[in-house]
């Protein structure tokens, strides 16, 4: 039931209907925080976190995005692919927040955990492409071979 409460806030965030996005998030905590089982309970929670990050970004709400951020524990992430989404979208979120070189260091830790989704996401690999025209991306020292392996050209 979490995950259908986060599809419908995703839908909702994509619509631009910011009110039923909150309404939705709202739900799929709710549920959540109903399971019995605390192991159950809190990765039902951190995937409602994890997917409300990229409900707000979709919204242009970055702050709500790391609101939610700093809240997940990567570990309760069931997946490879859902802790690597997380990343991303975390780095996403950073990089409309306006801190560059807090999505990069997220973007690392994305391929770190999760290579498949950096190479081969559309988003991450354009967040890549953003990241290299940063005016001090030589702050970003890994930049550069990041981008060989997603097959970004700089």
């Amino acid at each position: 039931m979490v995950e259908l409460w986060c599809v419908a806030g995703y839908a909702a965030a994509i619509g631009g209907d910011r009110d039923r996005f909150i309404e939705c998030y709202r739900e799929a905590a709710a549920v959540a925080a109903q399971i019995s089982d605390h192991h159950q309970q809190c990765m039902a929670r951190d995937y409602a976190l994890a997917h409300q990050i990229s409900s707000a970004y979709k919204l242009g709400d970055s702050a709500t995005a790391l609101e939610a951020a700093r809240q997940v524990h990567l570990d309760a992430l069931p997946t490879t692919e859902r802790k690597g989404r997380y990343l991303v979208d975390l780095a996403l979120a950073w990089q409309q927040h306006g801190h560059d070189h807090h999505a990069y260091r997220a973007i690392l830790l994305a391929e770190y955990h999760a290579p498949g989704e950096v190479h081969t996401r559309s988003s991450a690999r354009r967040l890549i492409r953003a990241l290299a025209t940063f005016p001090r991306h030589s702050r970003m020292p890994e930049l550069a071979e990041l981008a060989r392996r997603a097959h970004v050209t700089l």
